[in-house]
């Protein structure tokens, strides 16, 4: 009898235990949110700095000190070619040699004080060589004026220098371990401090044939020159600003699988990892990351675009049941 009431009890409690199991196994379902990985269109870049630049300049010189008596033209001003710069007050600059001439007469040693002579006769035959003006040689606009009224110019620089502003070009200098995949006429998006808001277009007009070595603080590298013809120059752009230029090196878009850095984790041993579902279980996938962006991250092994993704991680681990509460997009 006893036995009898034993086994009706232990069947009683399995009978609970067994209509219990679906509430113990939902009260451990934990509910998540799921993404999966975004395909984008990806062109490879690479970013070098460089500086804007005149395409064309052109350096006047006289050959000997002049005095100036006045200037017409300021820099940045627009000049054409054949246009008076500055006019040359001849009597002054005449003085100016002979005052140069008596000094260096002084100095001169009495052996060959006579040979000097017979070219000190002929002095006056230079106010022939003395201009009236100084002209421009070429169009475009003042970037450097090196004169100042009733001062002689300095013998050892240009006097000014006229540059050809409305072509402007971008100068880079390419990493020589980079190099090999840039070629002419690739295009290419340049920004800068100096015109913050707006971009410009372009592509690589020429590479330099020949490497060379610069030093950055204490550190020597060597490099590769590059010039870019700038598609659409406006008045923001200006010569001497630097700027940060993207080449596109391909011209064909690649897609790429992201997520987003904050699903990314890692182990003990740094190994990259996300959490996934794989039949309402909790999985750990392990990833190889490549190319950094601003939000996201380039994911190069360990998923694909059908990979269901927990993007909420708060008290989830490896091997927990789970159902899905909400989809990204939903």
């Amino acid at each position: 009898m006893k036995r009898y009431i034993l086994l009706v009890v232990i069947c009683f409690s399995l009978i609970i235990g067994i209509n219990k199991i679906p509430y113990i196994i939902k009260n451990n379902i934990k509910s998540v949110n799921i993404t999966k990985g975004s395909n984008i269109k990806h062109l490879e870049t690479l970013v070098v700095s460089g500086t804007i630049n005149e395409q064309s300049k052109k350096d006047i010189s006289i050959p000997i000190p002049v005095v100036v008596e006045k200037i017409f033209f300021n820099i940045g001003d627009k000049i054409n070619i054949g246009q008076t710069i500055a006019t040359i007050d001849q009597e002054k600059t005449f003085e100016q040699i002979l005052n140069s001439i008596d000094i260096l007469s002084k100095n001169i040693p009495e052996e060959t004080f006579a040979t000097f002579s017979s070219y000190i006769s002929k002095i006056e035959l230079i106010k022939n060589f003395i201009p009236e003006n100084i002209v421009a040689t070429a169009s475009g606009n003042i970037t450097s004026l090196n004169i100042i009224e009733n001062s002689i110019s300095d013998a050892n620089k240009s006097i000014a220098t006229i540059s050809n502003t409305d072509k402007l070009i971008a100068n880079i200098s390419i990493p020589e371990d980079l190099v090999s995949y840039v070629k002419e006429g690739q295009k290419v998006i340049l920004e800068g401090d100096g015109f913050k808001g707006i971009s410009y277009t372009g592509h690589i007009s020429d590479i330099s044939s020949f490497a060379k070595k610069e030093l950055s603080g204490l550190s020597q590298s060597t490099s590769v020159k590059a010039s870019i013809n700038i598609d659409n120059i406006d008045e923001h752009l200006k010569p001497g600003f630097s700027t940060k230029v993207e080449i596109y090196l391909d011209e064909t878009p690649q897609y790429m699988v992201t997520l987003p850095y904050e699903l990314i984790q890692q182990d003990k041993d740094n190994n990259e990892f996300i959490l996934a579902i794989e039949k309402n279980k909790v999985t750990k996938k392990y990833i190889k990351t490549g190319e950094e962006m601003s939000q996201s991250v380039e994911i190069i092994e360990g998923i694909d675009l059908n990979t269901t993704i927990i993007s909420s991680l708060d008290d989830i681990k490896e091997g927990d049941m789970v159902e899905i509460k909400n989809i990204k997009g939903d």
